[in-house]
């Protein structure tokens, strides 16, 4: 009796072992349909644009049409909370960026997503420092200028921010340096550079492409970028570590995400095709129309820069109150 149901076993067990792999081929295979990637910038803003030049190249790639989905609202939370609670299949993709993953979670109580548990993080895109500008005619020729006037005149040296991201990167500058500054916030970028030129404010934080026109035009003086090294839209202008502020950096960061769950597999080959677009000669050309620098760091680092990211901002908002209700 025992023998004769340990042979069933045995053939019960041998036949399931053969079905595995006619199983395994028969799943559907990735990608099968559109694919949906979630842009919580506005068309036209730079995350949006870079998306969607990568996103072309990746639909060609992958054999299917990628989609763009904008989805506006409360400073990007919108959607990067629709991908985080999307399905983890590979069919829906989030344009990812430093705003809403990082420095959202820094300043506002409550975030409807964790950044590192509900994602995993796919392709570092594209990256471009914040850069410290005053007006041409400023009496702040360098950063040690701007930075001994201000300790010399604390909390009288206003500065201009268009969001939680300029107004984190300066008062990061100032936490560092031991200063304190006058905080003026507006609306746009376009409000912020009026009342500079103007001279209402002594100075603004904004990024690399916002800033090149004017800079170029000799409107505006850059005293300093927030990044680790020159950048080479600004290769005359120091970084902050040059003038002794090493930690205060505020680089900008643009990728891909994918809810968390999503089986690897697919998320290595999507990290293996979005490399091979980003190395695309027309892709590296937009990227540089942009005022861009192409990123390209591996799966791992980019998850690791995030986290790194997430931790640095909370620290700098905790220590400077910047908090939003």
């Amino acid at each position: 009796m025992q023998r004769t149901q340990f042979r069933l076993l045995t053939a019960f067990l041998v036949g399931a072992a053969a079905l595995v792999p006619a199983l395994l081929h028969a799943q559907p295979a990735w990608p099968g349909k559109p694919i949906r990637l979630v842009s919580p910038a506005a068309p036209g803003q730079a995350a949006d644009v870079i998306g969607r030049t990568v996103a072309q190249g990746l639909a060609t790639a992958l054999g299917q049409p990628i989609v763009v989905e904008n989805r506006l609202g409360a400073g990007g939370m919108i959607g990067t909370d629709a991908v985080a609670k999307a399905a983890p299949d590979g069919y829906t993709l989030l344009i990812a960026s430093s705003g809403p993953l990082v420095i959202t979670p820094a300043v506002f109580r409550k975030v409807p997503y964790e950044p590192i548990k509900d994602f995993v993080y796919v392709a570092s895109l594209a990256t471009t420092p914040q850069v410290l500008l005053v007006r041409a005619d400023s009496p702040y020729r360098t950063l040690a200028d701007f930075i001994n006037a201000a300790k010399a005149r604390p909390g009288e040296l206003a500065y201009g921010s268009t969001g939680t991201t300029s107004q984190l990167a300066m008062e990061s500058l100032a936490m560092h340096g031991g200063i304190k500054l006058n905080h003026v916030p507006f609306k746009g970028n376009t409000e912020a550079t009026t009342q500079l030129l103007g001279g209402t404010i002594a100075a603004v934080y904004d990024t690399v492409p916002g800033s090149l026109t004017l800079v170029r035009s000799g409107k505006l003086r850059p005293l300093g970028v927030a990044a680790p090294r020159r950048s080479p839209f600004l290769p005359n202008t120091p970084v902050l570590a040059e003038a002794g502020f090493a930690g205060a950096e505020a680089v900008g960061w643009i990728g891909i995400a994918a809810p968390a769950g999503t089986p690897a597999a697919i998320v290595d080959r999507l990290h293996a095709e979005i490399s091979k677009v980003l190395e695309r000669p027309e892709v590296m050309a937009q990227f540089q129309r942009l005022g861009f620098a192409r990123a390209g760091a591996g799966r791992l680092e980019f998850e690791s820069f995030v986290r790194e990211e997430k931790k640095k901002w909370a620290e700098v908002a905790r220590r400077t109150g910047v908090e939003v209700q």
